[in-house]
């Protein structure tokens, strides 16, 4: 599996889907989620050294959610420091709301995994 394919197959189907009929049902939604919180180092790693500003935008969507189910700070602080990267991005998108409140929540579900 090549993570950045994956997803940005995943990130295909979201962009198709027409944002007044989207629900968090949609089998895309839920393997995005899950592609990020069972490969969480791979996750990590595309974050690190491929994700563009537009997939930084588009996985503030569902940042909240990865948080939770990955339940893993060092994935959400990878995140996050992608709005140094793409401050202005962060600014039009308010994305450092989504990224404050996705930490609170992988910090709340801390086990010790990471």
């Amino acid at each position: 599996m090549i993570f950045s394919e994956v997803y940005r197959s995943l990130l295909k189907k979201r962009l198709e889907t027409n944002d007044e009929i989207l629900t968090y049902n949609e089998p895309f939604i839920k393997d995005t989620i899950q592609l990020f919180s069972q490969h969480v180092q791979e996750a990590i790693d595309f974050l690190s050294n491929e994700c563009t500003a537009d997939e930084f935008i588009w996985i503030s969507e569902l940042i909240d959610d990865i948080a939770a189910e990955s339940k893993s700070v060092r994935l959400i602080q990878t995140y996050a420091s992608l709005a140094d990267k793409y401050p202005k991005e962060t600014k039009d998108y308010n994305i450092q709301s989504f990224i404050n409140s996705a930490m609170a929540i992988a910090e709340s579900l801390q086990d010790d995994k990471d």
